[in-house]
């Protein structure tokens, strides 16, 4: 694989940033709906147990989590902590 310049790394790094901005703000919503579900179902496991469909839908949230953060994660050019 050949390697990019410095100019064309910048650039390329510029477009994963936009493109990581572009995602973060159309799933800024659907995920904070999704987090808010999250723990209505958190709380009616703690009170009352969950069935199998209430079950299946709290490992589908949290599957949609873990995709989230890892598609974010390979997007962002920068990994290390600021």
């Amino acid at each position: 694989m050949k390697s990019l310049s410095p100019l064309d790394q910048e650039e390329f790094n510029k477009n994963r940033n936009e493109l990581l901005h572009q995602l973060d703000e159309t799933l800024n919503l659907p995920m904070a709906i999704l987090g808010i579900v999250w723990l209505g179902l958190l709380v009616v496991d703690l009170v009352w147990g969950l069935n199998p469909t209430l079950e299946t839908l709290l490992g589908t949230i949290w599957i949609i989590f873990i995709t989230d953060f890892l598609l974010k994660f390979f997007l962002a050019p920068e990994k290390g902590l600021s």
